[in-house]
């Protein structure tokens, strides 16, 4: 097989999680960008590593988020899929759910895989209990920075890969 350009961009993310129902805790959503580009480097003889870039945990099509409050809704990176764990806006003390959601996540045996990130010393504050919930917009920064931390590693852990994780 011959490997096509030296670049590898992405973005599988779906553009509204909304169709992901919370009576379901969790989804999963595979990261196919991702494994298809492993795929490639594992069964393609490459002169040169590729480089590889997704758009996290957000959609490659921006679209300007409508003008309505959102549930508590949180997307998590694991190796190779997103896990996406839905909330219910109308509970009363909603942002509580912050709290379930970052205690389920600890509980994972997937959790801080690959590389424990300060997005996970963020879940792992919240599951105590004793801080402030967070908000969508907290949440969605933890979500991408740990995204861009794991896909970092993971380009990394290829020989010949470069890349600066901070």
């Amino acid at each position: 097989m011959r490997w096509p350009p030296g670049v590898t961009l992405a973005g599988t993310f779906p553009s509204s999680v909304t169709h992901l129902s919370p009576d379901d805790y969790d989804h999963v959503i595979e990261r196919r960008e991702w494994t298809q580009y492993v795929n490639a480097i594992e069964t393609t003889d490459v002169p040169r590593l590729p480089s590889f870039g997704d758009f996290a945990t957000q959609s490659a099509r921006y679209t300007v988020s409508p003008a309505f409050r959102a549930s508590p809704t949180v997307r998590y990176t694991l190796a190779d899929r997103f896990l996406v764990l839905r909330g219910r806006l109308n509970m009363p003390e909603a942002s509580q759910q912050y709290v379930g959601h970052a205690r389920y996540l600890q509980n994972l045996a997937e959790f801080a895989e690959i590389v424990r990130t300060p997005a996970d010393e963020y879940i792992a504050k919240i599951a105590t209990g004793r801080h402030r919930t967070g908000n969508g917009t907290t949440w969605r920064v933890a979500s991408l920075a740990r995204h861009v931390h794991v896909a970092a590693v993971q380009v990394a852990s290829f020989e010949g890969a470069h890349a600066l994780v901070r």
